[in-house]
């Protein structure tokens, strides 16, 4: 048995060796004559008890205690009995509170006492311990039943958008060949197709900012407009039988929160509520200003102030008592398996903490449910004539590098970028690219590339090498990788990045814009 003795005071290490020895003669005993040493020992070897004496030179023992505390396990490395002076009950409350499993006053000890105080220790040790393994166990369990939860309802989602796009894309390829050919019709297809990619893309992003592989871009805004935007989205994604009410408040104030979020969470609650009415019903959705007073934002956990109050309330059949705590839990969901991932509503719940805000839910049983979502008021109002400035792609001169290894995205990119009148050269591979580059005679004004290529090198080091050769060069990078797994992302800081997927307009603007730039 390996016994560890922490105590500043030579004697009482004495006595104690002394009763442990007669108690078991084969006991290995370490001692210590500080808490430096003594943490140094704790962390480097193993013990079946540690002997803790409360007053030391350094620190007490307590604060001993916090150093070696594993707060996720709620334990100390070893078992540990504490030894004090006088039986201080808020000395010993704090040692059983950070990771104790004993104490012992000095006045009270024998080989008897001793020996009792290990195995108490020892078998209190073990026993949480082994909670512990369970515990990681049970939790591993639910991770793993999660994931198949997660997977199962993404291939649902993305099966159902990839069965619109297939067979739209089929549709229109079939009419073309045809003599009942309707423009009417094709349109139409192109319009589902568009909107199932948009979801699709959606869904990707809402995944990304959920696991924190893509952050949010909050922005002022007027919330109004937003609504505006999304209302006919919002009354399909539904159904008719469905009715949607916005009351706006016309004098609404900014708030600082990723739109794309916004819409997210907004078209998530609804289709929500459309689940809690079978048979029809009304959602209503209301915007107003409102000043939160000590009262109610102590209720909501909120500072005292101005915030942005969205309201989405349905009159269906509300939610079970048995499921409310749940509701912003990841991966929680009521739906049968594959029709849902269960991050909706985890998702909103994190958006709008991330905002700054907080939410509030109020559901009866047949009678409805409203969220209540606040937001803070932005410190800066939005000049109304700046929310509906629209991008217009400008005709170009320049000539553009694009080096994209997908063959058919470096198609599309190359197109439009041809059709607004920039000259384009193009390649997939990056040592092609520095050949080019390297070329004296090639004018170049601009490199677009992707930043993870099937070459040597990625698209960051190419554009290193790049702007070696010609350091005026702009660049413009693009990728469909999260943050974390984009190669040497810290050299990015100064250049904007255009996330994939794209569509032409994004890309006209992001190009447009880095060409003006000094």
């Amino acid at each position: 048995m390996n016994i560890l003795i922490i105590d500043d005071n030579l004697a009482d290490r004495r006595l104690l060796c002394l009763f442990l020895e007669d108690a078991a003669p084969s006991i290995e005993i370490t001692e210590a004559e500080n808490a430096t040493d003594g943490i140094e020992l704790i962390r480097a070897h193993t013990y079946d008890c540690v002997f803790l004496d409360y007053m030391l030179p350094d620190m007490d023992g307590i604060d001993l205690l916090k150093e070696i505390h594993d707060p996720i396990a709620e334990m100390a490395p070893h078992p540990i009995v504490m030894l004090t002076g006088i039986g201080n009950e808020a000395i010993i409350i704090d040692a059983l509170n950070y990771g104790a499993q004993d104490y012992l006053t000095k006045n009270n000890l024998s080989p008897d006492t001793l020996m009792s105080a290990i195995s108490k220790a020892r078998h209190v040790f073990n026993i949480k311990k082994e909670q512990n393994e369970t515990k990681a166990q049970l939790n591993q369990s639910q991770k793993i039943e999660a994931l198949g939860k997660l997977t199962g309802g993404i291939a649902h989602d993305f099966n159902n958008i990839l069965t619109i796009v297939i067979g739209n894309a089929r549709l229109i390829k079939d009419s073309v060949k045809s003599d009942d050919y309707s423009k009417e019709k094709t349109e139409k297809r192109i319009d589902a197709i568009d909107r199932a990619a948009q979801r699709g893309a959606s869904l990707v992003q809402h995944l990304m900012v959920f696991s924190h592989q893509r952050s949010l871009n909050p922005t002022p805004l007027n919330m109004n407009h937003v609504l505006h935007d999304i209302e006919d989205l919002l009354r399909r994604t539904i159904g008719s039988n469905i009715k949607v009410r916005i009351n706006a408040d016309e004098n609404l104030w900014a708030t600082c929160i990723d739109e794309a979020q916004l819409e997210h969470m907004v078209i998530n609650f609804c289709a929500n509520a459309r689940d809690a009415m079978p048979d029809g019903g009304d959602v209503k959705i209301t915007t107003s200003n409102i000043i939160l007073d000590l009262e109610r934002s102590t209720e909501l956990g909120l500072k005292q102030g101005e915030y942005v109050h969205l309201s989405i309330a349905d009159n269906g059949s509300g939610i079970p008592d048995d499921v409310m705590d749940r509701i912003f839990e990841p991966f929680f969901t009521t739906k049968d398996a594959g029709k849902g991932t269960g991050l909706g509503m985890s998702m909103a719940h994190s958006f709008i903490k991330d905002c700054g805000g907080e939410i509030a839910v109020h559901s009866q049983k047949d009678e409805g449910t409203t969220f209540d979502i606040y937001f803070p008021k932005a410190e800066h109002e939005i000049k109304e004539e700046e929310t509906n400035i629209k991008f217009t792609p400008k005709s170009g001169r320049e000539t553009i590098l694009v080096v994209e290894d997908e063959p058919e995205i470096r198609e599309l990119a190359v197109s439009v970028l041809r059709e607004q009148g920039y000259t384009i050269i193009e390649t997939g591979d990056a040592d092609v690219a520095i050949e080019i580059l390297a070329d004296p005679d090639v004018e170049i004004e601009m490199l677009f590339t992707d930043i993870v290529l099937e070459s040597d090198i990625n698209g960051i080091q190419l554009a290193a090498r790049a702007l070696v050769l010609r350091p005026e060069l702009k660049v413009l990078f693009t990728t469909g990788f999260i943050k974390g797994e984009v190669p040497d992302m810290n050299l990015l800081d100064e250049y904007t990045v255009l996330n994939k997927p794209y569509n032409p307009n994004d890309l006209l603007q992001e190009i447009q814009k880095t060409l003006e730039e000094a």
